[in-house]
């Protein structure tokens, strides 16, 4: 689900129907092509003149309550979940990256090939090794 300006942002979803190293660098590289041009867009559709319309609300203690965030991040499906019970500690926080997804399915990505070939498969998926780690709050 779009967020922010980006469902009036006109852009190309960069895809691949490779499942190799090098496919993956290329979709990597056209996603910068295209994160550029969405700068682009934006800087010439800023308004001219006046102030950049900005809503901050003040601080107050979160609802009993629940919320889940799925964005897409450069490595895939960042996930958070929070839970409030009314102080201002979340009750439960937790955040999946990325990586931590994307790292079991090396396994799968590289039965069949050489060792040599093992380094470029796992920079293939770019790992975040700190991301990988919980998360406690």
């Amino acid at each position: 689900m779009p967020y922010s300006i980006y469902d009036e942002t006109p852009f190309d979803i960069v895809i691949d129907d490779g499942c190799d190293v090098l496919s993956r660098i290329i979709v990597r590289i056209r996603e910068m092509i295209v994160s550029a041009e969405i700068i682009k867009w934006i800087v010439f559709n800023m308004p001219k003149t006046g102030d950049i319309k900005h809503n901050i609300t003040p601080f107050t203690k979160p609802p009993v309550n629940e919320a889940i965030s799925r964005v897409e991040a450069p490595r895939g499906e960042l996930f958070y979940y929070l839970k409030s019970n009314g102080n201002l500690t979340p009750e439960r926080v937790k955040i999946r990256t990325p990586t931590l997804a994307n790292i079991v399915s090396i396994i799968h990505m590289v039965k069949g090939h050489y060792i040599a070939d093992i380094p470029p498969i796992v920079a293939g998926i770019d790992p975040c090794l700190s991301c990988m780690d919980r998360v406690v709050i």
